[in-house]
C-alpha cells in the first residue's frame, strides 16, 4: 500500500472523531464554564453583597483602586459604587442566569457572547490586582469564545430544540428519553448528596440570615442547602424523569421557573424555607429549561398528526 493510501484510509476511520470533536468540545467548554459561574455565585450574597468589606464589594472597589483602564474605572466609580445594591442583583442575576443557560445548553451561543461582557468586566476590575493570576481571565474569555464558535453541542436543550424544528419523532422521543433519564439521576444525586451532607446540621428560620447560612452550609460553594431542598431536588428529578415529553411538563417547568427566582430573590434571608443559595437556583432552571422545550415537542407533534374522522 502506498502513502498516499494508507493517509486517506487513515482519514476515512478518523472521520467520524473528526466530525464529532467540534461537538463534544463545544459540550466540554459550556459545561466547565457553567461550572465556573454556579460555583462563584456564592460570594454574590445579599443583601449587602459584601459591603463594607467583603465578596463582590472588595472585588468592585479593585477596579478603582488599582484602575486598568481610566473609562471603567470611572464607571464603577460614578456609576456602580452609587448604586451597589442594584449593581449586585444584576450581577447575581446574571451569574445566576450564565450557569443555567450553559448547563442547560439553551441559547448558548448568547450566553457565551453574555460570558465574553462578563468575563471582560471581571478583567479590567481585578487585572493590575496584586496577587491576581492574569491568566485566569483571559482563558475565560477565551473560553466563551469557544462556546460561541462551537456553539452547545450533544445533550443540550438547543440540540433538541433543533430536532423539534426538523420533525423527526424518532430523535425527538430519544433525546427526551435521554434526557429523563441523565438528568432526572443527575437531580436524584445532588438531591442526595445535600441531604446527605445537612443531615445533622441544624435547622431553624429563627436566628438571622448569617447564622442561618452558615449552620446549613455543606462547605462547597456551588452546593448549600439543607435536608429538605435536597429531599426537593430528589423529588423534581422523578418528577422529570416522569413528566419530560407530557403535556403536563410546561407547567412543572414554568413552576420551577418561578421557584427558583424565589430563590434567589430571598437569598441570604430567613424567608429561604428551602436553604438554597443562587447556584441552587440555577440548578433547578436547568430541568425547568427541559421540561418547557420537552413539552413543545408535545405540542408540535400533536399539531403535526392528521385529524381522523370516523363516519
Amino acid at each position: 500500500m502506498s502513502t498516499g493510501s494508507f493517509l486517506d484510509s487513515t482519514r476515512t476511520k478518523l472521520d467520524p472523531l473528526r466530525l464529532a470533536g467540534p461537538r463534544w468540545a463545544g459540550f466540554a467548554a459550556r459545561i466547565i464554564a457553567g461550572m465556573l459561574w454556579l460555583s462563584n455565585t456564592d460570594w454574590k450574597r445579599p443583601p449587602d453583597f459584601g459591603r463594607p468589606n467583603r465578596g463582590l464589594w472588595v472585588f468592585t472597589n479593585h477596579g478603582i483602586e488599582n484602575a486598568v483602564f481610566g473609562p471603567f474605572k470611572w464607571f464603577l466609580q460614578e456609576i456602580v459604587v452609587p448604586n451597589f445594591k442594584l449593581f449586585g442583583w444584576i450581577t447575581l442575576a446574571v451569574e445566576v442566569s450564565l450557569a443555567a443557560l450553559l448547563l442547560a445548553g439553551l441559547w448558548t451561543r448568547f450566553a457565551g457572547l453574555l460570558g465574553v461582557g462578563m468575563s471582560i468586566s471581571i478583567t479590567l476590575s481585578v487585572l493590575n490586582t496584586p496577587g491576581e493570576y492574569n491568566w485566569a481571565y483571559y482563558l475565560m474569555i477565551a473560553t466563551h469564545l469557544a462556546i460561541i464558535g462551537l456553539g452547545a453541542g450533544p445533550w443540550s436543550v438547543d440540540s433538541l430544540i433543533l430536532k423539534i424544528r426538523s420533525g423527526d419523532r424518532d430523535q425527538i422521543r430519544r433525546s427526551i428519553k435521554a434526557g429523563r433519564i441523565g438528568l432526572g439521576a443527575l437531580l436524584g444525586f445532588v438531591g442526595g448528596y445535600i441531604a446527605y451532607q445537612t443531615r445533622e446540621r441544624s435547622f431553624s428560620l429563627s436566628v438571622s440570615g448569617t447564622k442561618y447560612f452558615a449552620s446549613i452550609s455543606t462547605g462547597n460553594q456551588a452546593l448549600r442547602g439543607t435536608v429538605l431542598l435536597g429531599l426537593t431536588l430528589i423529588a423534581v428529578g422523578i418528577a422529570v424523569a416522569g413528566l419530560a415529553g407530557t403535556r403536563a411538563a410546561k407547567p412543572l417547568g414554568v413552576a420551577l421557573v418561578v421557584a427558583a427566582v424565589l430563590c434567589t430573590a430571598s437569598y441570604g434571608t430567613t424567608l429561604n424555607v428551602f436553604g438554597g443559595a443562587a447556584s441552587s437556583s440555577a440548578i433547578v432552571l436547568v430541568p425547568a429549561a427541559f421540561l418547557i422545550v420537552s413539552a413543545r415537542a408535545t405540542s408540535a407533534g400533536a399539531k403535526r398528526s392528521p385529524v381522523r374522522r370516523t363516519s
